[in-house]
């Protein structure tokens, strides 16, 4: 019995010895390294480095002036004081009726200066005798002239015969022949001081008398006073032997 048991013991013994003989080989031995496993681990490694580098954003550090409570105060510019304008008032805009018509003081004004003209032209106790004889000459054709040529007919006609008489010379021939009379001239005179040709409108019955007359005026238009539009000048021309 007692060598049943020694032999046993030492069977048990040498099995265990052979084990450890055995893990101590296995565990010198190199050791195999799957690829396919290495590389799937590689992936998945760097698959979970992507992740935490989006998940987790570098935080720069802030500086000592820059803080994330602190608040940059702007500068306030002064104040313009504001000054006090006048008050203007200004009136309002007036409907105006277009039926009605707008009265306008210069245009009043003209009518009225125009109204005295007529009424002076029409009063015969305010001209002289020879103006208002100048005047009869034009007949029905003077209410045809605008307002400043009847002025300036008025004003100016009777110097005109003056001059006019002034330059005349009685012919020798005219005299010797006891030719008298008078005739009545017409001409344009323009605001230059020129003049139209002279034109004989009511003969004198000389021939001699007329062509002195137009010769006259020819020689006379220089003084006469200038209108400020062409103006038709008449007058008559008295010729008589003393």
């Amino acid at each position: 019995m007692k060598i049943f048991l020694a032999l046993l013991f030492s069977f048990l013994l040498h099995c265990v010895v052979l084990l450890l003989l055995m893990q101590q080989e296995e565990s010198e031995k190199p050791q195999v390294v799957n690829k396919e496993n290495t590389k799937v681990k590689l992936v998945s490694l760097l698959h979970a480095e992507k992740q935490q580098l989006i998940k987790q954003p570098e935080i720069l550090p802030l500086k000592k002036s820059e803080s994330p409570t602190e608040i940059k105060k702007t500068e306030l510019l002064p104040q313009k004081k504001l000054v006090s304008l006048p008050f203007i008032e200004v009136p309002l805009p007036v409907k105006i009726d277009p039926k009605e018509p707008i009265k306008e003081p210069v245009k009043e004004q003209i009518k009225e200066a125009k109204n005295e003209v007529r009424q002076d032209v029409k009063t015969d106790t305010q001209l002289d005798k020879i103006t208002k004889s100048y005047l009869e000459l034009y007949k029905e054709d003077f209410d045809t002239f605008s307002e400043d040529t009847k002025v300036y007919l008025i004003k100016n006609l009777k110097d005109i015969g003056r001059i006019t008489q002034r330059f005349l010379i009685f012919p020798y021939i005219a005299v010797q022949a006891h030719q008298q009379g008078i005739n009545v001239v017409e001409f344009m005179l323009y605001p230059d001081g020129k003049i139209s040709k002279p034109i004989i409108i009511k003969s004198s019955t000389y021939h001699i008398l007329d062509d002195n007359t137009e010769d006259t005026i020819k020689k006379a238009y220089r003084d006469y006073p200038r209108p400020d539009k062409p103006t038709i000048i008449r007058i008559y021309v008295k010729y008589t032997i003393t």
